[in-house]
């Protein structure tokens, strides 16, 4: 029963060493939030171009 605790305690310590090495970094900008701007700026030109008319 020993070894069998052991044993999972060893599989958990690997198991998160592994998930924190491998976790994927956060991005440090967020570059479809200038691409969000740059739509919402299109859709709003077209609504103003649509209320001219």
């Amino acid at each position: 029963m020993t070894i069998i605790l052991i044993i999972l305690l060893i599989l958990l310590v690997i198991y998160l060493y592994y998930r924190n090495t491998n976790a994927p970094k956060p991005p440090e900008t967020k570059p479809w939030k200038e691409d969000l701007d740059a739509l919402q700026e299109q859709i709003n030109e077209l609504k103003n171009a649509k209320n001219d008319d």
